[in-house]
């Protein structure tokens, strides 16, 4: 799959350009996070959030490569999500580092089958973040694990669910030719990765 009409514009070299995206809705929240960003309020992580939060997200392609910037406040699993679904990214891998202020890791607990997340107000550097897109019942799905320090250079990591950008995120995101998919296995009951083009 090719790069999209909305990017034929873009060229390396040019400065990063703002396009309008809207960010995917976070998962209902067991839990609710108790601090805030200064100046950011309506993004914080609440349970059951429903308000869909619009995101300005800055980037520029050069050949299978979106070079992306996203800026504070800004969630960087939904910022990422709502790119791919914008431009129809299919799969792909991502790197990035920054900064962040609220963060969600979940640690996957194979006896029982479930995630026990936990919420986390910095300031945090991104130490790590790593992940791939692949699809899902045709809409992008998006797998991060992270890995956050804090002020005492204690690192925290585990399974990405979203976090809010206190300063910059700073992301590099590689395109695959084909799209690749997913399906439920039956044992865990989590959507494995599965190793060929998707053709649905």
């Amino acid at each position: 799959m090719g790069i999209s009409r909305h990017a034929d514009h873009l060229r390396p070299g040019r400065p990063l350009r703002r396009r309008r995206l809207f960010a995917q809705l976070l998962p209902e929240r067991h839990v609710r996070v108790g601090h805030h960003l200064p100046g950011h309020s309506r993004l914080l992580l609440l349970a059951g959030e429903t308000e869909e939060v619009a995101a300005a997200v800055k980037y520029f392609v050069s050949g299978s490569r979106y070079i992306i910037r996203l800026d504070a406040g800004e969630k960087v699993v939904g910022s990422l999500l709502s790119l791919c679904e914008r431009e129809r990214i299919g799969s792909g891998f991502f790197n990035g580092l920054g900064a962040v202020g609220e963060a969600e890791l979940g640690h996957f607990n194979p006896a029982t089958g479930d995630y026990s997340w936990t919420q986390f107000s910095g300031p945090y550097e991104i130490v790590s973040l790593y992940g791939n897109i692949t699809r899902v019942e045709g809409k992008p799905f998006l797998h991060a694990h992270a890995s956050l320090g804090d002020k005492t250079f204690a690192v925290r990591g585990g399974h990405l669910r979203e976090a809010v950008v206190s300063v910059t995120c700073e992301v590099t995101l590689t395109r695959f030719k084909d799209d690749i998919g997913r399906k439920k296995d039956a044992a865990t009951g989590l959507f494995l990765l599965d190793p060929k083009p998707d053709e649905g």
